[in-house]
């Protein structure tokens, strides 16, 4: 229960509404002065009155019951009658609920005079089926407002138009319905239509439009067309307000439309003209043409199109909108000349059309003055003049391609790729393009669109008429063509540059693979030199045991394979000289068979098991003369290359005979007739093109992958069969194998070499003499010592040059022979054997080493031109070579 005090209410004064305070038997307590204009009664009066003496007697029977149901609800709202001290009765709505008054529980009772409401209801009542018919079914709102505009009824047509349903419409407050701004301005024009209703001789059925704005429910405003005019009571005095709202909205935009339409017309720059279709005066011109031709607009009114236009008559004008009229063109546009008023011309394009305006044609005209236009034009056309010279005269190719599509090619571009002019106007950009180029072309187009970094100038093939590839290096640019960009370009052929760059680069890549051979050859070298100490050593004291041994000692067999398997080891390390071709080519006879059957274990372990190596010897001795490691290059080359060409699984046949070349047959391959040995090397593998077999012998030339093959192979092959006298024959096709015929001299006065034992070398080459013995590699220093003290010669044996130098100094006797390894720390063995012999003037000098003829050469040592024995050094060799060079 709210408390108020006497002093609190005096705000109640305030109110419109009549407010009371009364007991719950009904006794008055409190009036505000609203309730005592209302009724007609003082303060004092009603003060001394029963709620029921002014409640009309069928409402105050009621009032016992609703305060029962106000002590159980708390609060109440009806409608009742209350009786003026005139004794007329006025509806009210009363709210009442309870408070506590001067300390006790008490009644406050609001009244709300509804007599406008009840008119109103009346005259719905009264008129409720036209009412029905006209207001609930037509689109513009119908509605009643009382004149503080809070709404008494509104049509159904409020939904449509606001989006509100009529209870949230009803509901809604009069601020949220109006704009702050519109909402003042009703109240004034509400303050004004009362003023002019106190003014005689004033309409009182007159009706005021306006035009308002009004939230619909999505928050946008709706522009409303409303005509108002009060309603009155019976005396005429106005109680409320009724209208209707026509929505206005499109209207408003159409009228907006149009009237930008009109600024449009009025302030473009073109010429706008509206002409009769039956007379082709004009009706219509905007300002810019007005500006333009020098008249005014009522000048204009009285003219038509051919006053304007001095290349036409008015014959030549009708047949030129012929077309429009019979409907066979909806628009036809042409190039003339308007005149000014002071006789001058401009140049303009027109563009004409015939509309139909609420069944009256009439003709619009755009006119845009093309003057610039023609200037540049002429231009234009002198520079394509230029360009057309310029381009065809140039051997650059100069090419225009737009959406893809070739649109211009000079007469280079069909030197270049073969094709006309008009045959590229046919095609497309990429037709011309190398597949594998396209990708590259398109990122960097891509590129140069967004504006992204890319090369201005780029290299790519092309394929020409002829299918040919060339290389070309392009430069583009976009240029605005017809209104859309285009790309120009020019190109030139850089096929031969890039055939030189390509050979630079693998002449680059054939030095770096020489430069990688010569440091594989010079480790290859190093690797000899200590390989032959060790082989040197093996069979040196394998040949000592076996002079110290009997021939019926089971451990002799164990120093023969001792002995031999050091000799096919030196084998293997003079092949490691040839590989790394450092070795020093030394002619010699060579039993082709027994050299092939020597390798041929090497050979499969070269090919690997899926390939079956084939042998099949002549049955005679075929010797030639000719280096032995040079021939093994020869095989080894061969076998590889035919391994190479065999996928998975195959077969390579080695084979050998002797043929006879005749003087015909000679002249062709540039050798000397006779007889010749052949070593015939067949694989099946996948063959050669003739292409192919014109450049396998070229010096580099290698059909395998990056890093898999020199391209030396078959060249060496072809430059030893060529120094030795001989000749090669090729057979190769695709898919069917290949077949090399190696052609070799043969060999005819044949030598006989003795072949000594041991015990005969000892009795052969036995001596006496004095011999100087220098070696850095202490093992085959006390070796080589033995087998000479063996031979019966007197040894000094040094270490080092320095101590070799102190003994031939010191020495009282004859110093015969000095053997000296070349490679030593210190002092090389050329520059000792130069300083022994000048202390033993008389003394001779036999060189050895393990190294490859290279560096021996870099030491001054050519190994034909001086006593020379290769390590390692057997025994008979070691025998005979020192008692030749004594004896002689």
């Amino acid at each position: 229960m709210d408390k108020t005090s006497k002093n609190s209410l005096d705000v109640l004064n305030y109110l419109n509404d009549s407010v009371f305070i009364i007991t719950f038997e009904g006794n008055i307590l409190f009036v505000n002065k609203a309730a005592c204009e209302q009724l007609g009664y003082s303060q004092e009066e009603l003060l001394q009155k029963n709620l029921r003496e002014i409640d009309s007697p069928y409402y105050a029977q009621l009032i016992s019951e609703r305060i029962e149901q106000l002590r159980k609800r708390g609060m109440l709202v009806f409608e009742s009658e209350h009786v003026k001290k005139d004794k007329s009765i006025i509806p009210v709505e009363v709210s009442i609920h309870t408070i506590e008054y001067d300390a006790k529980p008490c009644i406050i009772s609001v009244s709300r005079d509804i007599t406008a409401q009840k008119q109103i209801q009346k005259t719905l009542r009264e008129n409720e089926e036209k009412w029905k018919a006209i207001a609930e079914n037509i689109s513009d709102i119908v509605w009643i407002v009382n004149l503080q505009f809070e709404p008494l009824y509104v049509s159904p047509a409020v939904e449509k138009v606001l989006g509100f349903t009529l209870e949230e419409y009803l509901q809604r407050k009069i601020e949220d319905r109006y704009p702050k701004e519109l909402l003042q301005k009703m109240y004034l024009i509400l303050v004004e239509e009362f003023k002019n209703d106190s003014k005689p001789d004033v309409d009182k059925s007159r009706t005021r439009i306006v035009e308002i704005q009004e939230y619909r429910k999505d928050g946008t405003l709706a522009d409303l067309s409303v005509h108002a005019k009060f309603l009155r009571d019976e005396t005429g005095n106005p109680y409320a307000i009724i209208g209707v709202s026509r929505d206005i909205t499109d209207q408003k935009k159409a009228l907006k439309e149009i009237q930008r339409y009109k600024l449009i017309f009025e302030q473009s720059l073109n010429e706008i003209y509206i002409f009769d279709a039956k007379t082709l005066r004009f009706s219509y011109v905007n300002q810019s043409a007005i500006n333009n031709l020098g008249y005014s607009l009522d000048e204009l009114k009285l003219m038509n199109p051919v006053d304007i236009k001095p290349e036409f008559t008015m014959q030549q004008f009708e047949t030129l909108l012929q077309p429009l009229r019979e409907g066979v063109e909806k628009n036809i546009i042409f190039e003339t000349v308007h005149k000014r008023k002071n006789g001058t011309t401009y140049n303009v394009e027109v563009h004409v059309q015939l509309i139909n305006v609420e069944g009256e044609e009439i003709f619009t005209a755009i006119i845009i003055d093309i003057t610039q236009r023609k200037k540049y034009e002429e231009q234009l056309k002198e520079s394509e003049e230029k360009f057309k010279i310029l381009a065809e005269s140039t051997p650059m190719t100069i090419m225009m391609y737009q959406d893809d599509k070739w649109i211009y090619a000079n007469p280079a571009a069909e030197a270049l790729l073969g094709y006309s002019e008009q045959e590229l106007c046919a095609m497309n950009f990429w037709d011309v393009v190398h597949p594998d180029d396209k990708a590259i072309i398109k990122e960097r187009g891509s590129k140069r669109q967004k504006r992204e970094d890319a090369p201005v100038g780029y290299e790519f093939r092309v394929i020409d008429k002829s299918g040919t590839v060339k290389w070309v290096l392009l430069y583009g640019a976009t240029v605005m063509y017809k209104g859309k960009p285009a790309g120009l370009i020019s190109v030139l052929d850089i096929t031969e540059r890039k055939k030189i760059e390509e050979e630079k680069t693998k002449l680059q890549e054939q030095l770096l693979q020489s430069q990688k051979m010569e440091a594989i050859g010079t480790l290859a070298g190093g690797v000899a030199h200590e390989f032959n100490n060790m082989l040197n050593i093996i069979s040196g004291h394998a040949e000592l045991a076996l002079l110290n041994i009997q021939p019926d000692n089971p451990a002799r067999g164990d120093l023969v394979q001792i002995k031999k398997a050091a000799q096919r080891s030196a084998e293997v390390t003079k092949k490691l000289l040839s590989f790394a071709r450092k070795q020093e080519e030394k002619s010699s006879l060579v039993n082709i068979n027994a050299a092939i059957d020597s390798m041929i274990g090497m050979l499969k372990r070269l090919i690997g098991e899926n390939i079956q190596l084939v042998w099949k010897p002549v049955k005679r001795e075929l010797s030639v003369n000719i280096d032995e490691v040079s021939f093994d290059q020869i095989l080894v080359n061969l076998i590889v290359n035919a391994r190479d060409a065999i996928k998975d699984h195959g077969l390579i046949t080695i084979t050998t005979d002797t043929v006879t070349i005749d003087d015909k047959e000679a002249l062709q391959h540039n050798v000397l007739p006779g007889e010749y040995a052949l070593i015939e090397v067949a694989d099946n593998g996948i063959g050669m093109d003739e292409e192919t077999l014109k450049h396998i012998f070229d010096p580099f030339f290698t059909t395998k992958e990056v890093g898999k093959g020199t391209g030396l192979g078959l060249s060496t092959v072809y430059g030893i069969v060529k120094n030795n006298g001989g000749c090669i024959d090729v057979q190769s096709e695709r898919g069917k194998g290949t077949t090399f015929k190696i052609y070799i001299p043969l060999f005819v006065e044949r030598r006989e070499y003795a072949q000594y034992h041991d015990d005969a070398v000892q009795k052969l080459f036995r001596g006496t003499e004095t011999i100087l013995l220098v070696e850095d590699e202490v093992s085959i220093l006390k070796m080589i010592k033995r087998m000479l003290e063996i031979l019966g010669y007197t040894v000094l044996d040094a270490s080092d040059p320095f101590e070799a130098l102190e003994i031939a100094k010191n020495y009282i006797g004859t110093i015969h022979l000095l053997i000296t390894d070349v490679i030593m720390p210190k002092m090389n063995g050329v520059d000792l054997s130069k300083l022994v012999s000048a202390i033993h003037p008389q003394i001779k000098t036999i060189y050895t080493s393990g190294y490859s003829a290279d560096v021996l050469l870099k030491n001054a040592i050519n190994t034909s031109d001086v006593n020379y024995l290769k390590k390692p050094v057997s025994f008979a060799t070691l025998a005979s070579t020192v008692r030749t060079v004594l004896d002689n």
